[in-house]
């Protein structure tokens, strides 16, 4: 492999990372416990105080967190299918395509949606 092809593969992780983040903020902002964030936030936490300031815009911050997620998204199914092209040159573009998107499915579904969402619902006072 290249430097240009761990380069790539560098670029589709974080990609799959951001992926993760957006996914996993989603679920903690909808998951987390607010009376005792709010009780944080009356002891002078600046961080519950934050969270609860995110929570009065929560249409904004859902709206936002799902067209990040579709940028990076798309821009991963992007990235991946043309890495899956330069990996793979002995078969015709469409399997090629085909092969990418369902390794890009597949591997968004766990490592970029139900795991991080999973997590920050189990988790959403410390995720968020």
């Amino acid at each position: 492999m290249d430097g240009d092809s761990i380069s790539t593969l560098l670029v589709i992780f974080i990609l799959i990372a951001l992926s993760a983040f957006f996914s996993g903020t989603e679920t903690a902002f909808s998951s987390y416990n607010k009376i005792k964030m709010k009780s944080l936030a009356a002891s002078e936490d600046a961080r519950a105080d934050l969270i609860l300031k995110i929570e009065e815009n929560y249409d904004k911050l859902i709206t936002t967190v799902l067209i990040g997620n579709n940028i990076v998204n798309i821009t991963l199914t992007t990235v991946s299918t043309l890495f899956f092209m330069d990996l793979i040159k002995n078969l015709e573009e469409s399997t090629v395509a085909t092969i990418s998107t369902a390794v890009v499915t597949v591997t968004v579904l766990i490592f970029g949606e139900i795991t991080p969402k999973v997590l920050a619902k189990e988790h959403a006072d410390n995720y968020v």
